[in-house]
This record gives C-alpha cells, structure tokens and sequence, in this order.
C-alpha cells in the first residue's frame, strides 16, 4: 500500500490509517517488573495509546521519547462506538440517532457493557486475494469448485496487575497465562490509574481473549469465565461474495476458446524459524534443500524467547504490536545469500535501508509488476526501529529457475540480545485451469 491506500481503504480492510509508532516502543528486561518504575508489560512493549497527544516527543525530557503514544492503537480504539456511556448520545438505546440494532445491520464495530463483561464486537472484510495469490490471478472462470478452509487464531490472556493504586503501575505475563499458540492478535492496552480514571484500585489482573461468535468456558484469576458473559456475535455466519460477470455470447466463445486451458503463474512461500540465536553471534544455515524457483527472501528477527524475560516468544505477547513491529532495531549484519551453491549479493553486506530499497527496487524490475514489492509506507525511520531484511533471489539462469535448489543463509547478529528469526521463502508456482469447467491440472 501507499500511504494514501492506507488512510483511504485501509480502515475498510481492518487497519489503522496509520502504522504503528515504532517511537512509542519500550522494553522491560525485568521477570518481576519494578513497582517504583511504570511497565506497560515485560519484553518490549508499545501498548501505550493515550502516553501522548502525537506521535513525537511534543514537551522536553530527560529521558527520549517521554509521553510518545501510540496513534495507530488510538484509531483501533476509536473505530468502536461506545453503546454504554455516549454523552452525546449519538450512539446509545434510547433517545439516540443509532442503536445497537443499526450498528448491527450495517455491520458496524462496537462496544458494550454486559453482564459485567466488556465485549467489543468486531466485523472483518478479507479478499481471499490475500490470503491466496493464485485466486487473485486466475481471472474468469465459468464454474469453480472449491472447499475453503481456514484456521483462525484464538486464544485467552491473563495479564497481571500490580501496584494499580500507585504511580508504578506495571503490567506481566507468563507462559501459563497465555493460551495462543501463535501470534497474539489482540493487545491489552496501558492505562495507568488516577484518583477518577483508569485501572481501580483493587485490579490484580486482566482477562481477555479474542473469539469467533462466543467465548468459550475460560479459567483464569481464580476462576474467571468469559462463557458467562453470554455473549454472542451477531453475525452468525460467514458470508462469501464474488463477483459475476456476463459476457456477450461471442466475446464469451473467443475468451474461452483463447483460454481453454489457462496457465495461472502467483507466488506463495515457505517459512521456517531459528531460535536463540546468542548476541554478538554467529549464524550459517541451509534453510532449505531443493525449492523450484524461488522469487525473494525475507529474514524478520524478533528477540528471542529466552531473553524476553517470561520464557515466550516475542509475537506472542500482548504488550507488543509484533508481527506489525518487529525486535525494536535488531541488526544483522555480514548477511550473505546463497542460492545453489551461487552467492546472491555481490559481497557480504552490513545491510542498511538503502540495501533495503536496492533489493525491492530489484524484484519489480527482474520480476512482472505483479510481483513486485511495494514499499510505500515503510520509510527510513520506520525500518530502523523494525527491521525487515528482504533479499531478491529471483536472478539466475532460466534453466536453474525450473530445477531444484539449495537455499542458504549467513549473518551475525549485530544487538545486545538473543533473537529468534523467522524467514520466508517466496517462489513461483503455477497450474493450469479449464475456465470452462473450473477443473485445475497442477
């Protein structure tokens, strides 16, 4: 996306017109968080959204980035209608221009207060473009048979509380607490208490999770059960919209006689993590044996499990806005890709954001524009706050291209912490489609 693809159709597609503020980061090494010194969580954090007024530093400080926040969470928040104590009662169940009646039939986000439980509902608009390439590429087909499966990520947080009543108010987690087997898509927001707002005083903990149409029976803080909410979503069911086409009888004929059997080309990828990999060390892998036509490689290391300080790993945490974030500058550095045997990158490199442009730039001119990297909303600040490390991997040969090769990787990890890496493998697939029968030979 650009950035005016961002503020314009970003919102219609669940994101902020914003990215997240890398400046709002903050990192707490601490197991048990210090009950003098305010934390947002252990591990890095940047769950601030009301810290500041802007996204950069408006007042002077000692300390950098003091009273920063985060605005991207402020716009997710914003997005819901508070149904329970609008004072302009814009939004309310009586005496209001909307109720939670309209909110639902127009499938509108909102917020509520129920049997004691805070709901936020929430409606999500995906192209399955997005999550398969090759549907975005096939085109027009007369009938297509398909089954759609699709494993969404749920889970429960516990998050404890201490020292709500004072200044020190901080935030942790354990492993035990968190029951997301992958990424943490929710995140649980710092607010710190005063005499009239904020987390009461007598708080010892959060429970929070995220579900498809009702929370199931949950256990945590001594027998908390978000099932007893009785909450359920209001759109029971998902819905699928495609769209449909009618052509005139004759452009029908030649369009399916030209595209009979139609060749589908789109890109998918591999993925593999590293873990624990030490500071100031060294790393050398093949990362994978025998890939056809690979396209690019993307390197994302993250701190790693073992330093974050509760024993889990970065993505996991509710505190932190990974995977939209990465490890909070991270650096590698001797990076080095080889692709058969073959070195990509002319010498090793102490990889900056220049190298970063240079091998995007690479892939949308070696490649069809289809498949190029757009880079339009990460600048130069952003990227050295959360580093992504992209190598163009698509050069070679047009007879290797089509056999199976070896992928390797080396670099060192230039920061003062152990990471975890994941890295994605992007390659070119292909299968060919009758559009007359939607029959796929692969």
């Amino acid at each position: 996306m650009s950035v005016n693809d961002l503020a314009t159709i970003g919102p219609s597609l669940g994101f902020s017109p914003t990215l997240d503020n890398t400046k709002s980061m903050k990192y707490n090494y601490l197991y048990t968080p210090n009950a003098n010194v305010a934390s947002s969580g252990n591990g890095l954090t940047n769950n601030r959204p009301f810290d500041g007024v802007s996204d950069n530093q408006t007042a002077f400080s000692t300390i950098q980035n003091t009273g920063v926040g985060n605005a991207c969470g402020q716009y997710k928040l914003g997005k819901y209608y508070d149904t329970t104590s609008n004072a302009n009662l814009i939004v309310a169940d009586t005496n209001s221009i909307v109720t939670k009646a309209n909110l639902v039939a127009e499938f509108r986000p909102y917020y509520e207060l129920k049997n004691n439980y805070m709901v936020w509902y929430d409606f999500a608009v995906i192209k399955l473009s997005h999550l398969f390439e090759s549907l975005g590429k096939m085109g027009l087909v007369r009938s297509f048979d398909a089954t759609l499966r699709l494993w969404v990520n749920t889970g429960t947080v516990c998050v404890t509380v201490e020292s709500p009543a004072l200044a020190g108010l901080n935030y942790s987690l354990t492993p035990a607490n968190n029951s997301f087997s992958s990424t943490c898509p929710l995140l649980v927001n710092y607010i710190p208490s005063s005499a009239t707002v904020g987390i009461p005083a007598l708080t010892t903990s959060i429970v929070a999770g995220l579900y498809i149409a009702k929370p199931p029976s949950t256990s945590y803080s001594g027998g908390v059960n978000l099932s007893n909410s009785g909450v359920a979503h209001p759109l029971a069911n998902c819905r699928l919209y495609y769209a449909q086409c009618t052509l005139d009888p004759e452009k029908a004929i030649t369009y399916t006689n030209m595209n009979l059997n139609k060749k589908v080309i789109y890109r998918t990828f591999v993925s593999n993590q590293y873990n624990n990999i030490p500071k100031g060390g060294s790393f050398n892998q093949l990362i994978n044996s025998g890939i056809v036509h690979p396209t690019g490689l993307l390197i994302v290391p993250l701190i790693g499990a073992s330093t974050v300080g509760f024993g889990d790993s970065q993505w996991k945490s509710p505190f932190d806005t990974c995977p939209s974030t990465a490890g909070g500058g991270i650096g590698l550095t001797n990076l080095q890709v080889s692709v058969g045997g073959s070195n990509v990158l002319q010498s090793t490199l102490f990889y900056n954001y220049e190298n970063f442009l240079e091998q995007v730039n690479l892939a949308e001119q070696l490649t069809s524009s289809d498949f190029g990297v757009s880079t339009g909303l990460i600048n130069q600040e952003y990227w050295q706050w959360s580093k992504w490390y992209y190598v163009n991997v698509e050069r070679s040969q047009a007879a290797d291209k089509l056999k199976p090769r070896n992928i390797n990787i080396s670099f060192l990890n230039n920061s003062n912490v152990a990471i975890d890496c994941l890295v994605f493998i992007f390659y070119s697939d292909e299968f060919v489609i009758n559009v007359e029968t939607g029959m796929i030979d692969k």
